[in-house]
């Protein structure tokens, strides 16, 4: 490995956009192990990063809440396998409060 660089694979940047801590956020990429993303303060934000160049397709990722498992915010797709041409991709999630309950949206259209 080579110091400077980062390793291959996903970058999600998890922005928390309410006035309160996110001390349980969770994700699930396709059936694979549940993950819990770090304490995110307010206006502050967590990087998590995923290793995908030992994936065989593409995978979707959901994000949910412990307080409320039943509630999953789902994102087709975008688990991508890195491959030579393809080393790193970067996605950009937000926490935004609405109608009083905690949303995840993503900054940018992904498809």
């Amino acid at each position: 490995m080579y110091f400077g660089l980062d390793p291959s694979g996903i970058y999600i940047k998890i922005e928390n956009k309410t006035p309160q801590v996110i001390h349980d956020l969770c994700y699930q990429i396709g059936d694979f192990e549940v993950e819990k993303v770090e304490k995110i303060l307010p206006n502050e934000n967590q990087t998590v990063y995923i290793f995908s160049s030992n994936y065989e397709r593409d995978y979707s990722i959901s994000f949910f809440f412990q307080s409320q498992p039943e509630r999953k915010f789902f994102f087709a797709d975008i688990i991508k396998k890195t491959t030579p041409d393809h080393l790193w991709f970067y996605y950009d999630f937000q926490i935004v409060e609405k109608d009083s309950r905690l949303k995840i949206t993503s900054s940018q259209d992904i498809t």
